[in-house]
C-alpha cells in the first residue's frame, strides 16, 4: 500500500485504527464528563445523554448516585450509568434543580431513561436489565428443575448484571410478567420483594456511600435544628426580664 508519503505498511494500518477507535473512546468519555457543565443540565441533564446517545440503536440511563450538598442554600447533583449493549459508561456528577432532584429521588440504582429496541422512549422506572429481558439478540427463555420460566443472559452480555449492579438473582417468568404489567400501567416496578430503587433492602447494601452521606446530614441538619431551638428559647428566656428594642438612626 502506498500513500503520499510513500508506503505504508499493513501494520500502520492497524495501528491507524486502533488509535481512531481511541480517539471514539475518549470523545465519548470526554462528552460524557461534560455532562455537568452544560448551559440546560440544571434544569434536565438526561438531555445531554440522549445526544449523545441518539444514534445507538437501545440504550438506558440508571440513577447511579446522588448528593446534597450546602447548609444554607442547598446544591443537588445526581450521577448516572448508560449502557447500549455491551458498552457501559459512568457520567461525572451533574448538578441538577431541586425539583429534578425531587422527580428521581425514589429511583436510586434503577433504570430512570432509555431507548427501546424499537426506537421508543423508556420513561417508567424500572430495575436495570430488566429492558433486555425477552429480547433474543442478548439471551433466552429456559427452565429449572421445577419447569419454571427463567431469562439467562448469552455469555457476553451476562456480565450485564453485574456491571449495572442488579441483584443476581434469575429473573423468572413471572416477574417479568408483573414488571411488563406495571410498565404498562405507567406505575414504576420496585422487583418482586421491592427491594429496588432508593428504599430497597438490596440498594441499601448495594450503595452504602449514599447512604452514609444522608445520614451525616440528617445528622447535622438534626443539630441545627436543635441549635436554633435553643438560641430561640433563650432569646425568649431573656425577654422575660429586659424588654428593650434598639433603633437605629435619630
Amino acid at each position: 500500500m502506498r500513500g503520499y508519503y510513500g508506503k505504508i505498511d499493513s501494520k500502520t494500518v492497524k495501528h491507524n485504527k486502533s488509535m481512531i477507535h481511541f480517539m471514539k473512546l475518549l470523545l465519548l468519555s470526554t462528552l460524557l464528563l461534560l455532562v455537568s457543565s452544560c448551559s440546560d443540565q440544571a434544569d434536565n441533564p438526561l438531555l445531554e445523554l440522549q445526544r449523545i446517545y441518539k444514534d445507538k440503536p437501545s440504550y438506558i440511563i440508571v440513577l447511579e448516585d446522588m448528593k446534597e450538598e450546602g447548609n444554607f442554600f442547598t446544591e443537588y447533583f445526581q450521577k448516572y450509568k448508560v449502557a447500549a449493549g455491551e458498552d457501559v459508561a459512568i457520567t461525572n456528577w451533574a448538578p441538577v434543580s431541586e425539583e429534578f432532584y425531587k422527580k428521581y429521588e425514589n429511583f436510586l440504582g434503577m433504570t430512570i431513561w432509555g431507548k427501546d429496541k424499537n426506537g421508543n422512549a423508556i420513561t417508567t422506572s424500572a430495575p436495570p436489565v430488566y429492558q433486555y429481558v425477552g429480547d433474543e439478540k442478548y439471551g433466552q427463555w429456559k427452565q429449572d428443575s421445577s419447569g419454571n420460566s427463567f431469562w439467562e443472559f448469552y455469555g457476553k452480555y451476562a456480565m450485564l448484571m453485574n456491571v449495572m449492579n442488579f441483584a443476581g438473582n434469575m429473573i423468572y417468568m413471572n416477574n417479568y410478567r408483573n414488571y411488563t404489567n406495571s410498565i404498562a400501567s405507567g406505575r414504576p416496578y420496585y422487583g418482586a420483594q421491592r427491594q429496588y430503587g432508593t428504599a430497597g433492602s438490596f440498594t441499601k447494601r448495594s450503595k452504602p456511600n449514599f447512604f452514609k452521606r444522608r445520614q451525616m446530614r440528617m445528622s447535622k441538619s438534626g443539630f441545627s435544628n436543635k441549635f436554633a431551638r435553643a438560641s430561640s428559647l433563650g432569646r425568649s428566656k431573656s425577654s422575660g426580664f429586659r424588654s428593650r428594642s434598639f433603633g437605629f438612626g435619630k
